[in-house]
């Protein structure tokens, strides 16, 4: 889906395959930047979404082999699942912060650290990140500028961009989503981020990878708000369990009843979700 003059957006729906054999449906967000010349692509997805992604640089009348640079929001194997395919079949260059270059460069770590189901195995494997970016750096495609800010909270190197000359802002996973699973590694530094981009008052379109809305004008503060009102609605629930329930309840059982009060899908207690409540109580 064209966004702006220079800002595409493809939303690509898999599964996370969990060791019972059950499976939690999820989708992910990559972005085509173009200019007169060149493209960047944000994040690959997944090993088996090059071949969506490919399709969809056709369609726009452009080449893949117009890709002058890969820029990686952050780690996470559903982020970077077509490096590998991106970086063998075209060879461009390939941008991280450097928090997150270790778990790029190295799947099985990221495996070891962030369990998600069997998502390794959506993952074509490791590539080299060929210049790492943060807070206050510039990526130019020609002419168009995109800037740089460093995000964290979902990962400890979330980024997101700006381009200036459209007003977009894409901020990677850092939005929590209302209704959707809680994946954070950090409540105070996702809180942060997010008042952060509160404050740019330049953003005109708000792209969020954990969701399908395209949030313009006067609704891109209300999506902003939206987030930080669910962090804060699950902080509440916490500590009213823990307020009610004396006795020390095992972090399961504090995410159980958490999903219940959120009505969310018993399947999505997984590892990395676990992970998110225990952040709330740091």
């Amino acid at each position: 889906m064209q966004i702006s003059k220079h800002v595409h957006s493809l939303w690509l729906d898999f599964e996370i395959k969990l060791k019972d054999g059950t499976s939690v449906p999820r989708f992910v967000t990559s972005y085509i930047i173009e200019s007169n010349k060149k493209i960047f692509l944000i994040d690959t997805a997944l090993k088996h979404s090059s071949k969506t992604i490919l399709e969809y640089i056709d369609s726009i009348g452009r080449n893949p082999e117009e890709i002058q640079g890969v820029i990686n929001t952050h780690s996470h194997f559903d982020h970077i699942g077509g490096n590998l395919f991106f970086q063998e079949k075209y060879n461009p260059m390939f941008y991280a912060h450097h928090l997150e270059v270790p778990y790029i460069q190295d799947i099985e770590l990221q495996h070891q650290e962030r369990p998600v189901g069997e998502m390794i195995h959506n993952v074509g494997g490791p590539i080299s990140i060929d210049k790492t970016i943060g807070e206050g750096d510039s990526l130019f495609l020609g002419d168009l500028e995109i800037q740089i800010f460093h995000t964290p909270g979902h990962s400890i190197g979330s980024i997101s961009l700006f381009i200036p000359e459209d007003r977009v802002f894409i901020c990677g996973d850092v939005l929590p989503e209302e209704g959707t699973l809680p994946i954070y590694e950090n409540v105070n530094s996702t809180l942060s981020s997010l008042r952060k981009i509160e404050r740019m008052d330049c953003i005109e379109t708000l792209l969020s990878s954990l969701s399908r809305k395209v949030s313009k004008g006067e609704d891109v503060l209300k999506h902003i708000k939206s987030g930080e009102n669910y962090l804060k609605k699950i902080q509440s629930l916490i500590d009213k369990l823990k307020n009610d329930n004396k006795n020390l309840i095992e972090i399961t059982e504090i995410t159980t009843m958490i999903f219940k009060e959120l009505n969310l899908p018993k399947s999505g207690i997984i590892p990395i979700v676990l992970k998110s409540i225990q952040a709330h109580q740091n």
